[in-house]
């Protein structure tokens, strides 16, 4: 017996939800490491928080790395993404990233937060620099405390030409 015609439409609006559904409650819970996903999870963000990423990717930038996690489960929330960029447009996306003033919180704690351990490489032995435009621990009895703040700035490799955006959020 042949399935009936809104027997099948139905099925279809039924897929069609569960996957919206999914794409709306279950996917932003998940670690995302595809770059495809990038311009979909900048909407997870406050514009001051990615203000420095590039939006959009721009023309002829090979994403090298990407790392999203949403926080679920008490860990942070987080961004990075990682873009291997030709020479003409390295050089005018650096002398951009330069002019980006830190905020008076980045000046007095990105010295505690330089050595950040990035997701899509490991900075230490990878020969970027690291400028933190803005760090903001959490406060426990005027002490600064890391188990919960925020963060946001880039890394960059003059060699590779290559440029890592973050922000996160614990």
């Amino acid at each position: 017996m042949k399935p009936s015609l809104k027997f099948t439409g139905l099925s279809i609006a039924g897929f069609l939800l569960a996957l919206t559904v999914f794409w709306q409650c279950v996917f932003p819970l998940l670690t995302v490491r595809s770059p495809l996903a990038y311009p979909l999870l900048r909407g997870n963000w406050a514009p001051e928080a990615i203000g420095h990423f590039p939006d959009p990717m721009p023309e002829g930038a090979e994403p090298t790395g990407f790392y999203f996690n949403s926080g679920a489960m008490q860990a942070a929330t987080e961004m990075e993404l990682r873009l291997r960029l030709a020479s003409d447009l390295y050089d005018r996306e650096i002398a951009r990233l330069k002019e980006l003033p830190m905020t008076a919180d980045g000046e007095q704690f990105s010295g505690i937060f330089e050595k950040k351990q990035f997701w899509t490489h490991d900075f230490e032995e990878s020969g970027f620099q690291i400028r933190v435009l803005h760090c903001r621990p959490t406060f426990y009895d005027d002490e600064p405390s890391w188990n919960h703040g925020n963060t946001y700035g880039y890394a960059w490799n003059d060699r590779t030409r290559e440029v890592t955006y973050w922000t996160s959020s614990w």
